[in-house]
């Protein structure tokens, strides 16, 4: 095999050394060859200078403090000589790779020749006015800039020389804009380096010039680095802190953020906020003064005062101009206000108010995250009132929406997420609570009520806070579900919306208050119905109360344990009711209680088909009386508005529900349902056609709904049929999509989103639509865009219905980067809002900004063009020819010359719905091969490239013909200066800077990667220019760049692994682990897992020391980042053996250990929050430390523990670490690790007690758990100290504690049950022998035993915990007779047992042999539910909806079958006669220890009653045995099954050959 290559760097500069004589060879290697060079073709010139330039900076790298010494004079000759050529001229690439060249020989080596080397840079740089040599001047800035910030420390006496000619370059870099960028780039640096020694004169000219860039000049690469520079200044040196200073960085700031391109917008919010945060000041007085004008003459001492733009007069006298002027300090309001009171502007652009949203978050993020956190209502009411309630934000309905996005990404994304800790996010959902929610209704006639924005905002940051702390927020659990109900009757539609899908996230999170919540909006919407006649705006109510509890009604089936079927049963009946009393009614009440009924059943939907499918009959009766068959037109047009208006709203209402239907309840649309309400579809399509929608009587008394007009109304109903239909064909019986999608319906998708005809709403859009005055479609901000479809937004394509959204390959954004998500915004003139449509609320997850509906309007499109793309390919030739007929004449007609507008808008339209038709005939299209140096070709090289990876992908080996001449026209593109950012043209710049095809030239390498595949061993000449491009994807400054890089290695690493330096491979990785990137960090992530599963120890060998605590730092910044769960776990499943002492420690401190509020701060060992408990001795206990840990100090008040979901998934990983120690103890009795745990055994019972008593319920339960498992694996084992007692009885007191929070009133079923568990396992162990002396734990069983056995028994308890839901009460149920069961089991090897179970027995095996029969009807039933009707009065609730718990409860008796089985089978041999008489259901009236097996065996002919249920369960769980069932459990199996096997038992029939 070959030698692995260098090519992968090493990310902490270190290489393989090589000896005196290699470097002595490689010395020779390093000059570069002109003759050679300038011999060669000019295409072939660059990627011959790249290859030695790259050969050079490797060389470098491997480099030594001794070799460097030694080569330095000769390396800095090979670099100038370089920056010199005027042919080939050095490009980025070239540029960067010389600059670390200087970088790492003077960081790493001698700084000696340091003066000099700055020196020899800048006579490039101020050699003449050649604007020839411009791009020998661009290397050497690029050089210098490098130089500063590598050694400038070293080099401040000549800082001034050095900004003064990068200074006087500007001027003659005025046509080539990459040598302008360049310039501010490298003052940036030079200025980070020297800071503060900067000559304060030198300073105020470099702030100057960049002020003057920043506004004056149009390339927006050249803005963001004049912001970057400027920023760097006030960072930096302490020259620029005057207010008058602040007002001219201001007024220039705020000419910067108009600009079209982000990278200009993102750096002058960044350098806005650093002025901002430098001048924030605690002792600040509350508002920013101004100086006192005294006179308007200047004094004598005076200088005159400045104007806004002016710039500060050049010094004179002195070396060091006077600064008299006032310094800038602000407090946080003041702050706050400064971005506020510009955002609220009328003519403020929105490309500014998205610069402003990001200043915002900069600001924030540098803050003191203690000051963020003690200042979290300022905030969000600064944000609630100032933004959202503003009337020039709240009048325009595209800027509301906006704004309400970004206030939700600050305030929920950057502040809840990023910046507050657990306790601070709860402490600000409590400040929510309280401060806005709270005061609605007005309380306090001091305190205004909130305005209906600042309710909006407020629900979305508490959504976003309750989804993040999960059941952490349970402690505010009853304040919250107060102040939610409050919310839910607030007039506006809007805010009850929001406060419904919050009402959702609460009882997700929260699911003990889902009956609670559901109770009081079932009662309060009835009670509202009552009095719709009275006037006090009870529909309003009535509307607000159905949607929330249609929002509850969905959270039932994600959490069955706490749903209930009366309520829901309830609902519906409800819901019928108010349809057929409906009629009865006058028009505007009757329409209100037809959409609270349709409201109600389509939350009801979300239950899925197994609640579903016993009212479909019904359901299609209701559908087909609100969507009959039109009446004639001429009949339709003599309806007034009002009446024409309700028709068309129950029709909106009624298809709501169906579309709820359609998404959560697949399964049950059959073909003849289809057809049903395919028919509906076109009843209401053809009642569509009828409607006059120009009537002059649409005022707005006549409406039904005040804020709707009747042609609103029809284009939610028009948006509904679509919807439906899409929805119908997609998931549908094949069959009943062929009868559904016919060529009128394409036509009439064909009208919808090409239709040249568009009527504007507004006059601002027909202002907008004249050729005159538009400029972008994606500048429009009406929210209708001229009816363009939200499916596109700018240069990404987000997923059809129905399309993976991870699979599509056109969508390029990127999630949980805030800053692009804020931009994104402004890529499409549609903003999406959660009231847009109610249905979303209860069939959709997400809670995203990208996953909001879009307007009804825009949705009509949308659903359009995805039922063009499924309708399509299935119609015939002919067919497909007249629709593209049809969209040509659409495209080419005349009215759409006059509306630039509307054509753009169809364009993109009929594009997509091309689009879509293709990926769902051939998927992604294959391209034949061209010429990609066509002068046509050069315009959208981005684009061809893109594609070209597309195309190279799906080929595959196809491909690999191509590879060769691929990858030359790759690395072309890479070396030129033609297609990137720095290129010397202005709009070059400008479109590489938005789309960077470098970018896409590292994508495309990873196709070709992809295609070579293991043929890349082999290819050692594509292999090794893949791994030189790839050296530089890594090194590049750009996150995207660098993502393709790392994601390039990973690939390489698979198919080549012998070609990559492990070691370097494994350092970036770690790395990029720390990367603020988020698809960086996830490829990195991904990329360690996939070297974790091979080896795993090499892995963390190579690493280095601290990888371990980077990891879970890693992962408590970003809990759901999967890659690092699954290394964990690979890691965890290769080691736990081998290293079980560090298993234990290394979770033992995850679960101690707290970091710091500041994502800089350093992890620190402390001990978590003490339990109230009341035993001193278990207070002890908690509060105790091993020796490893040491007397740890407590965390200071700036710490935290770690997330509670990385404290679970630690606990889950040490359970997992049990188990397999007990596996393999059961193997190997003398197994290390098992001496390991059992000499660890109190810490891990410490590590179980604390989380047992946690207030997070999954980690008290997986406390629990925990310790169920050391009593099983070591209840039975002696002290190795004292042999004449048990391991364990030392802790008896700690773990009988640990069990009492569990049966408190406020636990819960899961809970409960895991300690009914550890109790029935504590028992057994026989810690304790003597029946009085079990206590607490014993009667805790006894009580629930009688709670489900009693003859007065009516639900089930276990201590204080009751008013369970049915399924928890099963789940309850089965735990408890589990327990028992262990008992019975272990009572073979345990007689003092026989005190404990004789009571009980006889009332035990009646309910053992139930719960195995109701199993065994479970398990084998194939539906256990016949009903196609309603329930019958005598019909229990239980018994009707038994298919829509049937998967949830099997589980509870698939997990105690078993036990039940061997209680019984081991009952067989103590007592035969009492177990005959109970399986032959006799009865048991007593039972008696001792009666011992029957002498006289009873050989039967039949078996007795119930063998035949234990015979088929043994039997079935041994054909169909799962993979997770362990040995020790298939012994338990066949162990039961010799048990009943005797012909006592089985009789004669189960011998006999049939």
């Amino acid at each position: 095999m070959s030698q692995p290559t260098e090519s992968l760097p090493s990310t902490n500069g270190t290489h393989r050394k090589s000896s005196s004589q290699e470097q002595a060879a490689k010395v020779s290697n390093i000059e570069l060859d002109i003759p050679r060079l300038h011999s060669l073709p000019s295409e072939q010139q660059n990627l011959y200078l790249l290859t030695f330039t790259l050969g050079l900076e490797n060389h470098v790298c491997s480099l030594s403090h001794d070799d460097i010494c030694l080569q330095q004079a000769q390396i800095t000759k090979q670099l100038l000589q370089i920056v010199h050529l005027a042919a080939p001229v050095p490009t980025r690439v070239i540029r960067n790779s010389l600059g670390r060249c200087w970088s790492y020989i003077l960081g790493n080596g001698d700084r000696k020749p340091l003066y000099e080397s700055i020196n020899q840079l800048l006579s490039v740089i101020s050699a003449g006015k050649n604007e020839k040599e411009l791009h020998s001047r661009h290397g050497a800035v690029h050089c210098l800039g490098e130089v500063y910030k590598a050694a400038g420390d070293s080099a401040i006496t000549l800082s001034t020389v050095s900004c003064s000619a990068l200074l006087r370059l500007v001027k003659l870099a005025q046509n080539h804009v990459g040598l302008r960028a360049a310039i501010y780039r490298s003052l940036e640096k030079l200025v980070g380096s020297v800071q503060g020694s900067l000559d304060e004169g030198i300073a105020r000219e470099i702030w100057k010039s960049a002020r003057i860039s920043a506004s004056g000049d149009r390339a927006a690469l050249v803005q963001a680095n004049a912001c970057r520079c400027l920023e760097k200044l006030i960072s930096s040196t302490p020259y620029f802190d005057s207010a008058s200073d602040f007002e001219a960085l201001k007024t220039t700031i705020w000419k910067v953020c108009d600009s079209p391109i982000a990278i200009a917008r993102r750096a002058a919010a960044s350098c806005l906020a650093a002025i901002l945060v430098d001048g924030y000041s605690d002792s600040a007085i509350p508002a920013l003064k101004s100086k006192p004008k005294r006179s308007k003459k200047p004094g004598k001492n005076q200088a005159p005062p400045l104007k806004d733009g002016d710039d500060v007069p050049s010094r004179s006298a002195s070396p060091a101009p006077k600064r008299n002027a006032e310094k800038l300090e602000l407090s946080l309001a003041d702050l706050l206000s400064q971005l506020s009171s510009h955002y609220v502007r009328s003519s403020t652009s929105n490309r500014a108010r998205a610069a402003i949203a990001h200043c915002y978050i900069k600001v924030f993020q540098r803050l003191n995250s203690s000051l963020v956190q003690a200042s979290y209502e300022q905030i969000a009411c600064h944000l609630f009132s100032e933004l959202l309630s503003s009337a020039s934000i709240s009048y325009d309905r595209h800027r509301l929406l906006l704004t309400r996005k970004y206030v939700q990404k600050i305030v929920a994304d950057c502040v809840g997420s990023q910046i507050l800790a657990e306790s601070g996010r709860l402490s600000a959902a409590k400040t929510l609570i309280s401060s806005v929610l709270r005061n609605y209704p007005q309380v306090v006639k001091e305190i205004a009520e909130p305005s209906k924005q600042a309710l909006v905002g407020a629900l979305n940051a508490l959504t976003s806070l309750i989804e993040s702390l999960g059941s952490v927020f349970s402690s505010l659990g009853d304040t919250c579900q107060d102040a939610l109900i409050q919310v839910l009757q607030h007039p506006s539609y809007t805010v009850q919306i929001q406060a419904a899908f919050c009402l959702r996230a609460f009882v997700l999170a929260c699911p003990q208050h889902l009956i609670h919540c559901a109770s009081i909006c079932m009662n309060n919407a009835t009670r509202e119905l009552s009095h719709l006649t009275t006037g006090r705006q009870s529909h309003r109510r009535c509307i607000g109360f159905s949607n929330g509890l249609a929002a509850v009604l969905s959270v039932s089936p994600l959490q069955p344990l706490y749903g209930s079927l009366e309520i829901s049963s309830r609902a519906l009946s409800i819901a019928t009711e108010l349809l057929k009393s409906s009629g009865q009614s006058e028009l505007r009440v009757s329409s209100t209680q037809v959409q609270v009924a349709w409201i109600l059943i389509g939350g009801l939907m979300s239950m899925g088909p197994d609640f579903v499918k016993i009212h479909v009959s019904q359901l299609l009766l209701l559908w087909r009386n609100a969507l009959p068959k039109p009446l004639t037109k001429e009949n339709t047009a003599q309806r007034d508005v009002a009446e024409l208006s309700y028709l068309t709203h129950v029709r909106e209402c009624a298809l709501g529900s169906i579309l709820s239907f359609l998404e959560s309840n697949q399964r049950l649309v059959t073909l003849d349902v289809s057809i049903r309400i395919a028919a509906l579809l076109q009843n209401t399509a053809e009642f569509l056609e009828t409607v006059p929608l120009k009537r002059k009587d649409d005022d707005s008394s006549s409406r039904i709904v005040p804020s709707l007009q009747l042609s609103d109304l029809v284009v939610m109903v028009r948006r509904r049929v679509l919807q439906c239909y899409t929805q119908l064909i997609n998931f549908g019986p094949s069959s009943g999509a062929d009868a559904v999608g016919d060529s009128k319906l394409l036509s009439f998708a064909v009208s919808l989103f090409a239709d040249p005809v568009y009527a504007p709403v507004s006059l601002e859009s027909s202002i907008a639509n004249s050729a005159a005055n538009f400029e972008s479609i994606w500048d429009v901000s009406d929210n209708r865009g001229f009816g363009i479809t939200g499916l596109v937004q700018g240069g990404n394509i987000v997923a059809f219905p129905g399309e993976d959204i991870m699979a599509n390959p056109h969508d390029k954004r990127r999630q949980g980067h805030l800053l692009e998500e804020v931009d994104g915004a402004l890529m499409t003139p549609i903003c999406g809002a959660r009231e847009h449509d109610s249905v979303h609320v209860n069939i959709h997850e997400g809670s995203r900004a990208q996953d909001l509906p879009h307007p009804p309007a825009t949705e009509v499109v949308n659903s359009a063009i995805a039922l063009f793309a499924v309708v399509f390919p299935s119609q015939s030739a002919k067919v497909q020819e007249f629709i593209l007929e049809q969209l040509t004449t659409h495209l080419s007609a005349g009215s759409l010359q006059r509306a630039p507008g509307r054509r753009a808008a169809v364009a993109i339209n009929t594009a997509m719905a091309l689009l879509g038709a293709l990926k769902v005939a051939v998927g992604e299209i294959s391209a034949e091969s061209g010429d990609l140096k066509y002068p046509a070709v050069e315009k959208s090289l981005e684009a061809l490239l893109r594609a070209l990876s597309q195309v190279a992908e799906s080929a595959g080996l196809a491909f690999s013909g191509y590879v060769s001449s691929t990858l030359g026209l790759l690395a072309q593109a890479w070396s030129s200066d033609a297609h990137n950012e720095e290129s010397a043209s202005l709009g070059t710049s400008n479109a590489e800077v938005e789309v960077p095809t470098p970018a896409v030239i590292a994508r495309a390498i990873t196709s070709m990667i992809n295609v070579l595949g293991p043929d890349l061993q082999d290819s050692s000449k594509a292999r090794e220019l893949i791994l030189s491009l790839v050296s530089q994807f890594e090194r590049d400054e750009s996150s995207l760049i660098q993502a393709e890089g790392l994601r390039c290695w990973e690939h390489m690493n698979l198919y080549d692994p012998g070609h990559i330096s492990m070691s370097t491979y494994v350092k970036l990785l770690r790395k990029e682990l720390q990367s603020s990137d988020p698809s960086t960090c996830l490829i990195a992530a991904d990329g360690l897992y996939n070297l974790v599963r091979r080896d795993a120890q090499r892995v963390f060998q190579l690493a280095g020391e601290g990888f371990e605590e980077q990891i879970w730092l890693t992962l408590n910044d970003r809990p759901n980042l999967d890659g690092i769960r699954n290394l964990i776990e690979a890691w965890l499943g290769q080691t736990s053996l081998s290293e079980a002492h560090d298993w234990i420690l290394r979770i033992q401190q995850v679960l101690t250990t707290s970091v710091a509020k500041q994502t800089e701060g350093v992890p620190q060992t402390a001990k978590p929050a003490d339990p109230e408990i009341q035993d001193e001795e278990v207070a002890g206990f908690a509060t105790g430390e091993t020796k490893e840990q040491g007397a740890a100090a407590a965390p200071e008040h700036s710490q935290e523990l770690l997330r509670w979901q990385v404290r679970v998934f630690a606990l889950q990983c040490l359970s997992s670490f049990v188990a397999t120690v007990g596996k393999e103890m059961d193997l190997r009795h003398e197994s290390g690790a098992g001496q390991v745990l059992q000499s660890k055994v109190g810490d891990v019972i410490r590590v179980a007690f604390h989380a047992s008593t946690s207030s997070v319920v999954e980690l008290r339960v997986g406390g629990l758990g925990l310790i169920n498992q050391i009593l099983k694996i070591f209840g039975s084992s002696p002290d190795p100290d004292f042999s004449e007692a048990l391991l364990l009885e030392q802790y008896q007191a700690q773990i009988s504690s640990a069990l009492t929070p569990a049966f408190n009133a406020d636990s819960s079923p899961e809970l409960a049950s895991a300690a009914v568990n550890v109790c029935a396992t504590f028992i057994a162990a026989g810690m304790v022998t003597d029946i009085d002396r079990m206590g607490r734990i014993l009667k805790l069983l006894v009580g629930a035993l009688d709670s489900i056995g009693g003859p007065d028994s009516q639900e089930t308890s276990v201590g204080d915990l009751r008013g369970l839901s049915p399924n928890a009460q099963i789940m309850v149920r089965m735990a408890v007779l589990s327990a028992w069961a262990e008992l019975q089991a272990a009572r073979t090897d345990q007689r003092y047992l026989d005190k404990v179970l004789e009571p009980h027995v006889g009332k035990l095996l009646p309910l053992w042999l139930s719960s195995l029969q109701e199993f065994a009807r479970l398990r084998f039933e194939p539906d256990i539910s016949n009903y196609t009707g309603p329930p019958g009065p005598d019909e229990s609730l239980e018994a009707v909806y038994a298919a829509l718990n049937r998967q949830t409860l099997l589980k509870f008796y698939q997990d105690s079958w078993l036990g039940l089985v061997d209680a019984i089978a081991s009952l067989i041999e103590q007592d035969p006669r009492t177990v005959f008489d109970a399986l032959d259901a006799k009865g048991v009236t007593s039972y008696a220890i001792g009666n011992g097996p029957m002498t006289n065996i009873n050989y039967r002919d039949a078996p007795v009653a119930f063998f035949m249920v234990l015979f088929g369960i043994v039997i079935e769980a041994l054909v169909t045995r799962p993979n997770d069932d362990s040995p020790r459990d298939i012994l338990k199996i066949l162990s039961a099954l010799k048990k009943i096997l005797l012909p006592s038992v089985a009789g004669n029939a189960i011998f006999q050959d049939t």
